[in-house]
């Protein structure tokens, strides 16, 4: 047995989410939407973070085809399972771009290929949803006999997307095409001496918040509880271990573009550690009062108001069309919060007055 390679991870920010690269100096092992089934299934226990010559070959190669764009290079790949697996997954790769196939059909193929009269395809679909690089290895091209959009990790609506992008023919295909993914996430602002430590994000060229400020944080993965995504966020970003914090609020973003997200908003004031620095963008401490001054997204001045009063906890809904804030719903009712109008583009969208006692209205 050869000597066992070191496996590394890395974050690649897609526009249909983000997305764990993994690798060794052979090739890339893993590329999985974060949250899908068998999430980083063959990741080694003993993975580092940091980036290899792979990563920037598959960036690349992801970059073309989220453009819009057949890729015309492969990254390399270094694909680990069964020899009934790794059959399959070589099939995979051979369905053109903008084309789909049956589960029956590769089943076909490879009873074919194994010398067999038949092959299950339950077996096949088996194989083909166990497959660990996303997108790159399209299992996504896969579809049931009856036209039937099912069996793929990442979600039947990324599935969708994916072909859609790719120009395929989905209109007779039998999934309803307008449903949006829902992503859970949390997000923290380490309050100290009356200042919000804050991210400018501006690393990520797919970032979705791409240079905005905003706190700490990112998606519950599978197994994770709020409060655990939190700590581990924390960390990933900060070096900071959080010993008290607050859930202040539930925030809903509706979105024409992302989806729908629900967002657990908290608040820290104790940890221990050092900080570091955070490959997501910058780190830096604001005065509370000039956070608003900032590149933020609108809706974030009505939670930031509503961390300023002390307000119960809360549920906000902010719907946004585009970069737009279209509409914000606290407790069930609608605000009306703006001094202009909203994406009117005359400088005075702003939020102004104090929280009632009455919930569910920001006043004059």
């Amino acid at each position: 047995m050869g000597q066992k390679q070191q496996q590394y991870t890395a974050v690649y920010q897609s526009p249909l989410g983000s997305m764990l690269l993994a690798g060794d100096e052979t090739g890339l092992t893993g590329l999985w939407f974060e949250g899908q089934k068998y999430y980083a299934n063959n990741l080694d226990p003993d993975h580092r973070k940091g980036e290899i010559p792979v990563f920037q070959t598959a960036r690349q190669w992801l970059d073309i085809y989220f453009s819009g764009k057949e890729p015309d290079f492969m990254p390399p790949l270094h694909l680990m399972g069964t020899p009934f697996q790794l059959k399959v997954w070589n099939l995979l790769l051979k369905i053109p771009y903008g084309t789909t196939t049956t589960y029956g059909n590769l089943a076909v193929e490879m009873a074919g290929i194994m010398g067999r009269d038949h092959m299950s395809a339950q077996a096949v679909g088996g194989a083909v949803g166990h497959n660990p690089v996303s997108v790159i290895v399209p299992c996504h091209r896969v579809i049931g006999a009856d036209g039937s959009l099912t069996g793929y990790a990442g979600g039947i609506d990324k599935k969708i997307r994916l072909l859609d992008g790719e120009g395929a023919d989905t209109k007779k295909l039998s999934t309803p095409r307008h449903r949006p993914a829902i992503r859970l996430t949390t997000l923290c602002y380490l309050e100290k001496d009356g200042k919000y430590l804050m991210l400018h994000r501006v690393s990520k060229e797919n970032d979705e918040n791409k240079d905005k400020w905003i706190g700490v944080g990112g998606h519950v993965e599978n197994g994770e509880s709020p409060e655990d995504c939190l700590a581990r966020e924390v960390k990933e970003e900060t070096g900071l271990t959080l010993t008290s914090y607050r859930f202040r609020g539930l925030v809903t973003f509706v979105s024409d573009q992302w989806g729908t997200e629900y967002m657990c908003l908290y608040t820290a004031h104790d940890w221990t550690g050092e900080q570091t620095g955070c490959d997501e963008g910058v780190l830096q401490w604001v005065e509370k009062e000039k956070v608003s001054g900032l590149p933020v997204w609108e809706g974030d001045k009505i939670f930031f108001r509503l961390l300023t009063q002390e307000a119960p906890f809360f549920s906000l809904k902010l719907r946004y069309e585009g970069d737009r804030l279209a509409e914000a719903v606290l407790d069930g009712k609608r605000l009306d919060f703006w001094s202009g109008q909203p994406g009117s583009g005359d400088g005075q969208q702003r939020l102004t007055g104090q929280l009632p006692r009455e919930k569910g209205r920001i006043e004059e």
